[in-house]
């Protein structure tokens, strides 16, 4: 459109010096490189400078090309953004303003200020939250503001009313343009891991592991518990009898690794992965598992991807399974009923191939997937002296015409995939990572992993074994350090007044919030550049970022630990010192609905931390069922019911603080009684036996007597 604008000025010039009685005569535009004298040199201005200064940030935020500390959405409240909003609500007013990272408050609104606080009936309302918001956005939108970061207040203050409000009248109208944040491209392709990506990546995994400081484990299951559900009145013993049934059902459909390694000073970078994985088949050795549908209907709430679970999953097998493996491969093995028909049609194909082939053709097979490619070169190769099969992209095998000699050499190279040693290789697949998290011996951390330190037994090292005690040496064996975050978190909750969490992100929130921004040794985590989607996006039920997440807890605790300890702010603590801190709770990882509070891998458990057994006496309510106890108590807290006898049940709850609730609650119940359980009172064994010694004395005492007045009378 430019162009043609300047068209008619152009053909007028033309036509002028058309018109002209002289030429027109033009300039080079090169310049003369020898300078008169009276010029100036202005070569000096045209040196590139070295460094170059932004004077409007505002743009390259807005492209989302600025660096900035991982970027927007970071953890409250370090100051890893430009501006961010801020809402605070104190008994008498409601303020909320725009901090830049300086710290200093750029913008602001308040129930303070006259013109606000004339409009409204009450300075803490949730109207008066809303109308903050409005004015703060309508500040924010001509002070230039287009940008801020959503962290508004502590996280265990974020669902209250007025703070819903506030953030949806940012949001509204036109002003709301204040309050989005732009979207940062970042490399995630590397984060989740399938079959496709996990030989490239492999000798990367093994390095960062090897030379990291700890690594964070989290998994997601196919199931959790079979129909013989975990009870406070099993000992460790029973539980694991349970638990080890549902391990050997259900299987790893997600494994996530958060590989923590020390950076300059206190710098942590994290290295998080997502492997999806899938049982290894090969010939007549397949898996079976079961799934739950409602933990298929929780993961998928989350965003879980099924069909790379299915379709890319990488293969994995423990040490029995890899003997079976190698004893099929020395062998002839037999082909899976399913596949029979299409190794059939494959055979024939090239068969009337080969029939009319040429030395150096080639024919490609289409739609080989997965082992599918081992197995049928295999069986080519044996069935067809003269070809050589190379596997393509694309689910696709080459077959070619070879003369036998030079196959023989091809054979016995290095680069045949279909040697004994690489087909061995490829179906441990991500049991590679098991055995070099074994010979790396670093500290592994987890929230709550009694589960998945069954799962890595069962899967990747061997079955379970029957016995309990024998399950704990053998991971205690493997992994030496454990530090299980939860069971951590639960034994430094009153030493630190905590507010009480139930979920592993909120633990992490409240850690955030707890540690002091202006703590110069705290240790600051930042995300490896192919793996920055946690830096801006929280992912929970995602396996690698409940694995970060794990990690960053206990960094945090121990920090918290370390400086109440030895109250030193000046020098920056290394890794071994937090480990030294957390002596108490290596090893020890918190056991979910048992008869003991925890499990030591490295000495006997702790059975005297368990609550008191409360028996319950019912009265006048006939036909009473185990259920209709737990509903009646579920009001204070979930108890777990065991019927005595007719009309008695024993209790157990999960802490003491519930014990002391129910039994000052129901002390002059009309019908039903409850008191603590004496097992020399209240036991059906101790009751029958000591009412057959009373009889027994009773007919000694009565037969004494009886035998001293006959004696008597004689």
């Amino acid at each position: 459109m430019a162009f043609r604008r300047l068209t008619p000025a152009l053909s007028r010039a033309a036509k002028t010096f058309r018109e002209a009685e002289h030429g027109v005569k033009f300039n080079s535009s090169v310049p003369n490189s020898i300078p008169l004298p009276d010029e100036v040199d202005t070569k000096e201005n045209e040196i590139v400078a070295p460094e170059f200064t932004n004077r409007n940030p505002h743009n390259l935020e807005r492209l989302a090309i600025a660096r900035k500390d991982l970027g927007w959405k970071t953890s409250w409240p370090k100051r890893d953004y430009w501006y961010r909003l801020r809402f605070e609500k104190t008994q008498k007013h409601v303020e909320g303003y725009i901090e830049h990272c300086s710290g200093h408050i750029v913008v602001s609104a308040s129930t303070r200020e006259w013109a606000i606080k004339k409009h409204l009936y009450k300075t803490t309302g949730v109207a008066a939250c809303e109308n903050v918001g409005r004015v703060l956005a309508q500040r924010c939108l001509e002070a230039g503001i287009n940008f801020v970061d959503d962290k508004a207040t502590i996280p265990w203050e974020k669902h209250g009313e007025g703070l819903k409000r506030f953030k949806q009248a940012m949001t509204e109208g036109e002003a709301g343009r204040s309050w989005r944040a732009p979207r940062r491209e970042s490399s995630e392709g590397g984060m989740d891991v399938g079959a496709a990506q996990f030989p490239e990546l492999l000798p990367r995994l093994e390095e960062l592991i090897l030379g990291c400081d700890f690594v964070g484990l989290d998994m997601e299951f196919t199931g959790l518990y079979s129909d013989r559900q975990p009870s406070l009145f099993d000992l460790p013993a029973e539980w694991y009898r349970k638990a080890r049934q549902s391990v050997q059902r259900f299987t790893v459909n997600q494994l996530g690794l958060s590989i923590f390694c020390k950076g300059m000073s206190n710098e942590y970078i994290v290295h998080s992965y997502n492997f999806f994985l899938f049982p290894a088949t090969f010939g007549q050795m397949d898996s079976e598992f079961s799934c739950k549908a409602s933990s298929i209907q929780f993961l998928s709430h989350y965003g879980f991807d099924y069909n790379k679970f299915l379709k890319d999953g990488i293969p994995y097998m423990n040490e029995t399974q890899e003997k079976k493996l190698q004893h099929l491969l020395s062998g002839n093995w037999m082909v899976q009923s399913f596949d029979k028909d299409k190794v059939k049609k494959v055979i024939d194909q090239v068969t009337c191939w080969i029939s009319s082939a040429e030395e150096e053709d080639s024919v490609v097979l289409q739609d080989v997937y997965g082992f599918q490619v081992i197995e049928l070169q295999l069986i080519l190769r044996k069935a067809f002296p003269d070809i050589w099969t190379i596997p393509l992209e694309d689910e696709k095998l080459m077959v070619k015409k070879m003369n036998p000699q030079y196959r023989w050499v091809l054979e016995n190279t290095a680069f045949d995939p279909c040697q004994r040693e690489q087909i061995l290789f490829s179906a441990r697949g991500f049991t590679n990572i098991f055995q070099t998290l074994v010979r790396a011996k670093k500290p592994l951390v987890g929230h709550n992993m009694l589960m998945d330190l069954l799962y890595l037994h069962e899967k990747f090292y061997k079955p379970l074994p029957e016995k309990y005690e024998e399950f704990k040496d053998n991971l205690h064996f493997l992994f030496p350090v454990l530090l299980d975050t939860k069971n951590i978190a639960k034994a430094t909750w009153k030493e630190f007044q905590f507010p009480q969490v139930s979920y592993l992100l909120e633990l992490y929130e409240m850690l955030c919030s707890v540690v002091s921004p202006t703590d110069q040794i705290c240790p600051e985590i930042f995300h490896s550049n192919d793996c920055l989607r946690y830096a801006t996006n929280k992912c929970p039920h995602e396996a690698a970022y409940d694995a970060f997440l794990c990690g960053a807890v206990l960094l945090k605790i121990a920090h918290l630990l370390l400086c109440r300890k030895t109250g030193d702010q000046t020098a920056t603590p290394t890794f071994s010192q937090y480990v030294d801190v957390l002596a108490a709770y290596v090893n020890q990882v918190n056991l979910i609905r048992g008869g003991v509070q925890k499990i030591n891998f490295s000495g006997l458990d702790d059975l005297t931390t368990r609550p008191p057994l409360l028996l319950a006496t019912v009265k006048g309510w006939h036909g009473v069922t185990e259920e209709q106890i737990h509903q009646e108590l579920r009001t204070f807290c979930r108890f777990d019911v065991c019927r005595l006898r007719v009309n008695q049940f024993l209790l157990l709850a999960n802490n003491f603080k519930d014990i002391r609730i129910v039994l000052k609650a129901y002390k002059a119940h009309p019908n039903l009684q409850i008191s603590v359980y004496h097992h020399w009172k209240h036991s059906p064994r101790v009751t029958t036996f000591l009412q057959i010694c009373a009889i027994v004395a009773s007919w000694s005492l009565l037969a004494f007597l009886l035998g001293g007045s006959y004696s008597c009378r004689v």
